[in-house]
């Protein structure tokens, strides 16, 4: 048969994605340079899987070999329909979500039939030919359904990242775990947006648009390793922050004496009395209930269940407890030590998890700021104030 310029563009086009994809994933798995490799289950936890969803352009080699093959044609033109998906649900729940050791099963569910699926495909795509011809249909239905079912709950781990971008932007989490809201805030529709372009090519059945969309997702690719090379988490840049703006805060108490700060805390527009009140709801529903133990506990939950103004709730945190953060912070530093002295043995994660830290990255830097006495110091003031 021979070749025309079509039939030409689309192989330059897949060996070009394929050469791509195979070179970033040996990338994204060789390429870690110091400080960056002493840590690298914290601060790349999705690329065991980034660098599977680069390899996974493999599948794509037998329509190297065999472009005019039927069946190579209908493994290339259900590859990004399952693959987009599945490796974007993969990744946002490795990196934005939890770690990949601890998602294992999640992830066998998630990605066996959609990675069994492109297997066979491109195993039969190996052989050339048209073996397929008499379930060519019943294939594309299939590729279909699952493409419809990983795009919606691709839907739904977006709405969980919007979700938690919302909060982070409104200042409501009760953990500091780096959570890189500009990193998420930029990608967080791109997996929608080439997902809704593969469903249009793979309508249409067209080569030339098929390979089009393969230079423009290798060079997407491209472009995203050059950003996840380096760490988008900024190990404590926002605790470095926080713990600036704390010291200032405990030194100012400090060098007032108890007097004026209590006059200070008075001009804050409540009556004492319904701070007093608020406080004590405050009390009863995070200590008594032990919210706190919840690591992803937020002021709006917190809201809803004492049924408090928005806005006097800032203001009780502020005069009484500093933050919402800081407060949450006091209590599970000492069911911290309370678990670590009931359990010697305790290892810093099993610490973590049982006192209400989202991490053990968040428990470290939490106990480094109670130790230098900053937590307890104003915490200490509030006291006396009060």
């Amino acid at each position: 048969m021979i070749a025309t310029g079509e039939d030409l563009f689309f192989m330059a086009a897949c060996f070009t994605l394929v050469l791509t994809y195979l070179f970033c994933g040996a990338i994204r798995w060789c390429n870690l340079w110091r400080p960056f490799n002493e840590d690298t289950d914290q601060l790349f936890p999705a690329r065991r899987i980034v660098t599977i969803n680069y390899l996974a352009a493999g599948l794509l080699i037998p329509c190297l070999f065999h472009p005019y093959s039927p069946d190579a044609w209908l493994c290339a033109r259900s590859f990004f329909l399952l693959h987009i998906p599945t490796f974007s649900i993969l990744t946002f729940q490795s990196f934005f979500f939890g770690h990949y050791k601890k998602n294992k099963r999640q992830i066998l569910l998630i990605g066996a039939i959609p990675i069994g699926l492109l297997l066979l495909l491109s195993g039969f795509a190996c052989a050339g030919g048209n073996h397929l011809a008499g379930q060519q249909k019943m294939i594309l239905s299939l590729v279909g359904i699952i493409s419809v079912s990983l795009a919606t709950y691709l839907c739904l781990i977006i709405f969980r990242l919007g979700k938690k971008i919302y909060t982070y932007n409104h200042d409501e989490f009760s953990n500091e775990d780096d959570f890189p809201i500009h990193f998420a805030s930029s990608i967080i529709l791109i997996p929608i947006f080439f997902l809704a372009v593969a469903w249009t090519i793979f309508l249409a059945n067209n080569r030339f648009w098929l390979a089009c969309f393969m230079i423009a997702a290798s060079l997407a690719g491209f472009l995203i390793l050059l950003v996840i090379l380096h760490p988008q988490r900024t190990p404590g840049k926002n605790t470095e922050k926080r713990q600036t703006a704390v010291k200032a805060i405990t030194e100012t108490m400090n060098e007032e004496d108890p007097e004026n700060r209590s006059a200070k805390h008075n001009q804050a527009g409540l009556p004492e009395a319904m701070l007093d009140k608020i406080e004590k709801q405050i009390r009863e529903v995070v200590e008594g209930e032990n919210l706190f133990m919840d690591p992803n506990l937020t002021r709006a939950e917190l809201e809803s269940k004492i049924h408090v103004n928005r806005s006097y709730l800032t203001i009780t945190f502020r005069e009484r407890f500093i933050s919402f953060y800081n407060y949450l912070n006091v209590l599970r530093m000492e069911q911290a030590i309370r678990y670590a002295n009931e359990h010697p043995e305790a290892k810093q994660q099993e610490i973590a998890d049982n006192s209400g830290f989202g991490s053990q990255r968040s428990y470290s830097r939490a106990r480094k700021l109670y130790q230098e006495g900053e937590l307890r110091n104003i915490w200490e003031a509030k006291k006396a104030d009060n």
